[in-house]
């Protein structure tokens, strides 16, 4: 039998009513005594909160098994007729204001906290978790230039399965955009989804003084297929000069916003007359370095569409061709002393 610091009830009939009266009875005794138990088999009654709501604490709960009370046998209210006691508990409670009760509250508490606290670490680790595309990682802070459709972005925002580390930008505005690029809109939007700054109306040569951008870090500056529109012929030397002079100013300010370690990528046509652009001189002359020199596949790259982006066919695609990413670094730190920050 229990002890004489204990009130037990084995009772189990009677109504939600009648079982919130023996509570309230109940806890006039837990007042002397140190145990109320009462043993019921119903979910929703919620004897926990009925409980609370009495001034008691829900101690435990334990199953009940009649097997092990010799001779007991269960009754319904009437007390004619035995009852199948199967999934019964019995809820052992205590006074809620008691300095036990007060423990078992910080214990509980504790434990919840505990367990918060791995499930944010578990969420963080799998946040953390790198994952990677050719020359770029879920872990490098990214900054794309002179985007057309947005389509090359959101290949490496879906590959990384979060754009919260990249910065895309265009020369357009995001009405025009919108205007030339059928898909524009829908890749910007998926790209604001997965977390992606996107910056409109940026200038490669400028770029470093952008309000955003300014006094900013990136492990990997990219721009792919860098043109200066379509004024002559690709041969002529006007328009070779034209486009160098595109290549150069973006070279030029990424310099200043690449990390110690990062590089500056440029993908670019490598048949005549395009190598007469001589983009590795071009970036030498502006303190750069040639770091590698890889075939660039625009297959692997899924769902990336390259686009002419200038007169009335800018919506359309050109074949690429023989085409390399040529990977530049810093020869030395820009000699500007400047704070900076990554993004």
């Amino acid at each position: 039998m229990f002890g004489e610091k204990e009130k037990v009830s084995t009772e189990t009939g009677g109504s939600y009513g009648e079982m919130e009266s023996k509570l309230k009875k109940w806890q006039n005794y837990e007042k002397l005594a140190g145990v109320v138990r009462t043993t019921h088999p119903y979910s929703e009654w919620d004897l926990e909160t009925l409980g609370s709501s009495t001034g008691l604490y829900l101690k435990d709960e334990v199953p009940l098994w009649v097997s092990d009370y010799e001779g007991y046998g269960v009754k319904s209210g009437d007390g004619r007729e035995k009852f199948n006691v199967k999934d019964r508990s019995t809820f052992i409670f205590i006074e809620e204001s008691s300095s036990e009760a007060l423990a078992l509250k910080v214990e509980s508490l504790t434990r919840e906290v505990s367990e918060l606290r791995a499930m944010a670490a578990s969420a963080s680790r799998v946040r953390m978790e790198e994952k990677t595309i050719k020359h770029y990682s879920s872990k490098h802070k990214i900054l794309l230039v002179g985007e057309g459709d947005f389509s090359f972005s959101l290949c490496l925002a879906k590959a990384f399965g979060s754009a919260s580390n990249m910065v895309a930008t265009s020369l357009d505005s995001r009405d025009t955009l919108t205007r030339n690029y059928s898909r524009a809109l829908q890749n910007l939007l998926q790209l604001e989804n997965l977390g992606c700054t996107i910056l409109h109306e940026v200038n490669a040569h400028t770029m470093s003084q952008h309000p955003f951008l300014q006094h900013k870090l990136f492990d990997r500056i990219v721009f792919n297929f860098p043109h200066a529109g379509f004024v002559f012929r690709e041969h002529h030397s006007f328009q070779i000069e034209s486009h160098k002079r595109v290549v150069r100013g973006f070279l030029k300010s990424s310099r200043e916003m690449v990390s110690e370690d990062g590089e500056i990528h440029v993908t670019h046509k490598t048949a005549y007359p395009f190598c007469e652009w001589r983009i590795e001189k071009i970036a030498e002359e502006v303190g750069l370095q040639l770091v590698k020199e890889v075939p660039f596949c625009i297959w692997e790259y899924e769902g990336y569409c390259n686009k002419k982006g200038s007169g009335d066919r800018c919506n359309d695609s050109f074949p690429v061709g023989l085409c390399s990413t040529f990977k530049f670094m810093n020869k030395d730190p820009p000699t500007d002393p400047q704070v900076y920050d990554f993004i």
